[in-house]
């Protein structure tokens, strides 16, 4: 797992972009999948934590990218590939 410092470089040294881009959105959803399955995550808080932390991982990368990168986007992009996650999350006020 990697930090939001190295994830910021890789995509700040990066010549395609939009590819190294695709790449991290694939290690953050890998990610989610080895913290639930560390964790041990079975309940829905536990889950939703999980993304929580992630998003927060997200946006320290996001601002170390002169803004080219958009802070929340790896809640946006759950909610819009998950239509459950997405209804759950606004419930719950994230």
């Amino acid at each position: 797992m990697k930090k939001a410092k190295e994830y910021a470089k890789q995509y700040l040294q990066a010549e395609d972009k939009h590819k190294v881009l695709s790449d991290i959105i694939l290690e953050f959803f890998d990610e989610s999948q080895e913290l639930i399955k560390i964790r041990n995550a079975k309940i829905d808080g536990a889950i939703v934590a999980i993304i929580k932390e992630l998003n927060e991982k997200w946006n320290a990368f996001a601002r170390r990218t002169n803004g080219e990168v958009k802070e929340d986007g790896f809640i946006n992009l759950v909610k819009s590939k998950l239509p459950f996650m997405a209804d759950y999350l606004e419930n719950i006020g994230i």
